[in-house]
């Protein structure tokens, strides 16, 4: 019945490193967010409907990837994205097939060029 009472002792300050590569992919926090998980018959309009109700919403676009719908959703700033993320996370929509929505902040900030 030997305990190393000491032993625990510095797991405290291990937590304290900040720093170092936990959380999600891409967890840099960027104003644009990178969606997926999306169901075959997701469409922009029901997405909009649902990323047009947060705050700092300015708009978003759709792609196919190989086969699979992705959206990337831009807002004002960061802050924005970040309240979008966590209250959206795993939202199961009309279109999903099974689990909800996978968000995560995008690489960069979806291209702001204005072209008229």
């Amino acid at each position: 019945h030997e305990f190393d009472h000491g032993a625990g002792n510095d797991a405290n300050s291990e937590r304290l490193n900040s720093g170092g590569s936990h959380g999600p992919p891409n967890s840099t926090p960027c104003p644009t967010l990178f969606v997926a998980n999306l169901g075959p018959t997701c469409s922009e309009q029901e997405l909009n409907h649902v990323f047009s109700r947060c705050s700092g919403f300015l708009k978003l676009k759709m792609q196919n990837k190989n086969g699979a719908p992705v959206a990337f959703v831009d807002f004002q700033d960061v802050a924005c994205s970040t309240t979008a993320l966590h209250k959206l996370q795993d939202t199961v929509l009309y279109s999903s097939i099974g689990e909800g929505m996978r968000l995560e902040y995008a690489k960069s900030r979806m291209g702001l060029r204005r072209k008229s």
